[in-house]
């Protein structure tokens, strides 16, 4: 795998106008080149059939689209679990912005696999006082662990975070209009008796009444708690 070839193919797939529109909604502290999340996941699969080990160890993420690819080959690649997490840990390590974060817990499919051990693996990031690892744990348990097994555990988990970061009330509440979502009923006991501070608490209602998901009724009675 040939690093100096990937850069250029990056550099070959530049979009000025992409990179302006990038730059002002995602708001990294990496350099954003410019080329689209489409022909990012491209490039991650060629690398992947090609040599992932090879670039994986290479890669020095010294940008938004270095950093997406290393994210996106981990996720396609066919490497074991526990050798996809161990690239993990660097990666959420570096991670800059939502996009980073986001993007690629997307991609992580092996996540749906062995939950318990995912879920436990998350365990750090969760409990972690940088912005983007909480965040990557938030929107992996938005993700991937939404289900009968999991649901209570993580809306206790939701609901007990007391952060000043934005980018993670942001995925709080996010999260929880998903679980109003797929449980309702349990979420809004729950929601209710919350001590979510003022700002996630409302977000979390202004994002259930801008789904498409939950009814008009569904949306009166969560809207009727706004503080």
């Amino acid at each position: 795998m040939d690093i100096f070839l990937i850069k250029q193919q990056l550099n070959s797939s530049i979009d000025e106008k992409f990179q302006k529109f990038t730059a002002k909604i995602v708001n990294s502290r990496h350099q954003i080149l410019g080329v689209t999340i489409p022909n990012l996941r491209a490039i991650a699969k060629q690398i992947v059939r090609e040599d992932a080990v090879a670039f994986l160890n290479q890669n020095q993420m010294s940008n938004y689209e270095e950093m997406m690819l290393q994210g996106f080959v981990v996720g396609y690649s066919k490497l074991p679990a526990e050798i996809k997490l161990k690239y993990l840990d660097d990666y959420v390590s570096r991670i800059a912005d939502w996009s980073e974060c986001d993007s690629v817990v997307a991609t992580l499919k092996f996540f749906g696999n062995d939950q318990d051990k995912i879920f436990k693996y998350l365990d750090k990031f969760f409990c972690s006082d940088k912005e983007f690892e909480k965040r990557f744990a938030i929107v992996s348990y938005l993700n991937y662990f939404l289900n009968d097994d999991y649901i209570d555990l993580v809306l206790d988990r939701l609901f007990s975070v007391k952060s000043s970061y934005y980018y993670v009330n942001m995925a709080v509440a996010w999260a929880v209009s998903v679980c109003f979502v797929k449980y309702f009923e349990k979420t809004l006991s729950k929601f209710t008796s919350s001590e979510l501070d003022i700002f996630t608490f409302n977000k979390t209602i202004q994002k259930c009444k801008e789904s498409f998901r939950l009814t008009k009724d569904q949306k009166d009675i969560i809207n009727k708690l706004k503080k």
